[in-house]
């Protein structure tokens, strides 16, 4: 069976799940990852991380570009691209919408927020249920009131609103009503921790540095949100989903209940320790 063709839409160099998530798709061989593209804002900071962690890998099958400036959240990653230089794309629509016609099975995942996929959707509207999309968004807790629904939700709220409206067949979210899980969280108690420090690859270093920064910042280890995101595209059942009915303000805030059908995680992870184990396998 033909492996699924992968596009990684993300945020790196903000959370450290994003640099997890990208290094599990790089060493998964259930998976072809075809594409990089970045969002939120620092849109091309994000890239350049990106090609620079793929150009660590010695991966040069792999493309990265850039996708909409858009959101709110810093950049951290700063002081890792310094001095690196390459020529990066924003031709995005075009290069998914190559993907998409030459590749049976295609997954477009999103880890961020969602402008890059409205966009296209908007240029390209005969594309709507031609692609899986499996989403990092919407979160059910506290929204039987409108909310935001997150930093993936919030980073473009009428992306949001537009792509979750349309009802798309082929999509799933995952939420942080799921991901919050102290279960799946990098500490130092942790085997996946330990490898990491004890990792020798370039990679593994600046993963490492980019994790002790995040918890000097926040005072928290990162809870593993986008790869457990992406163990959905890599066909694996930690995450179980059902369908909520959301409706959605002007603004794009949202709350449960209305027209809008999504399939969306259900709150408990079934076997995280064995996700714990294949992130510690992959990365």
């Amino acid at each position: 069976m033909e492996k699924k063709s992968i596009i990684l839409d993300h945020d790196i160099g903000t959370n450290p799940d994003d640099f997890f998530a990208l290094l599990m798709l790089l060493n998964s061989s259930n998976t072809n990852l075809k594409l990089l593209v970045s969002g939120n804002n620092h849109s091309i900071d994000r890239a350049l991380f990106a090609k620079m962690i793929l150009d660590n890998q010695r991966n040069s099958s792999v493309e990265s570009l850039e996708g909409e400036n858009t959101g709110h959240i810093n950049f951290y990653c700063d002081r890792y691209i310094g001095g690196f230089h390459s020529d990066i794309s924003n031709n995005y629509l075009e290069r998914i919408k190559n993907i998409i016609d030459n590749n049976e099975e295609v997954v477009w995942l999103v880890i961020q927020g969602l402008s890059n996929l409205a966009k296209f959707l908007k240029t390209y509207p005969e594309y709507i249920d031609k692609f899986e999309v499996i989403h990092m968004g919407l979160s059910i807790n506290g929204a039987d009131e409108y909310i935001g629904g997150g930093t993936n939700m919030e980073s473009d709220p009428l992306a949001s609103k537009y792509v979750y409206e349309l009802g798309l067949k082929k999509m799933k979210v995952v939420g942080t009503h799921t991901t919050i899980n102290d279960s799946i969280r990098v500490s130092p108690n942790s085997k996946l921790y330990k490898k990491i420090e004890e990792g020798k690859t370039t990679n593994h270093q600046i993963l490492f540095n980019h994790l002790k920064d995040y918890y000097q910042r926040r005072g928290i280890w990162p809870a593993l949100h986008d790869p457990l995101t992406a163990s959905v595209a890599l066909g694996y059942n930690f995450v179980s989903f059902s369908i909520k009915r959301v409706n959605f303000d002007n603004f794009g805030k949202y709350k449960l209940g209305g027209n809008t059908q999504i399939m969306v995680s259900d709150t408990k992870i079934n076997n995280p320790e064995s996700f714990m184990d294949l992130m510690e396998e992959l990365i």
